[in-house]
């Protein structure tokens, strides 16, 4: 399995063991984006298309859900594109 260093290395301080496939399934199943919150982000990059070449996600624990933020790192600007009704 190819992983990046960064990655590994909060992998080792948070205690999750490269080898226990348990573990990654939990760490990429934590933040998932449903329809409504995939389309908002569709949205979000043609509007910004050509500003950069990806876009960076920002998942914010809320207590009772995951507030859902896309950054175009480009020009700076944040969305939210949270789908506060299925909280």
């Amino acid at each position: 399995m190819v992983l990046d260093l960064g990655l590994k290395s909060i992998m080792d301080r948070l205690g999750f063991d490269i080898n226990n496939i348990n573990n990654i399934n939990y760490m990429c199943s934590a933040f998932r984006l449903n329809e409504d919150e995939q389309s908002s982000a569709s949205l979000f990059k043609l509007e910004h298309k050509g500003h950069a070449p990806s876009f960076q996600f920002i998942f914010q624990s809320a207590g009772i859900g995951v507030k859902v933020q896309i950054k175009c790192p480009g020009c700076g600007k944040v969305k939210d594109i949270t789908d506060y009704k299925s909280w």
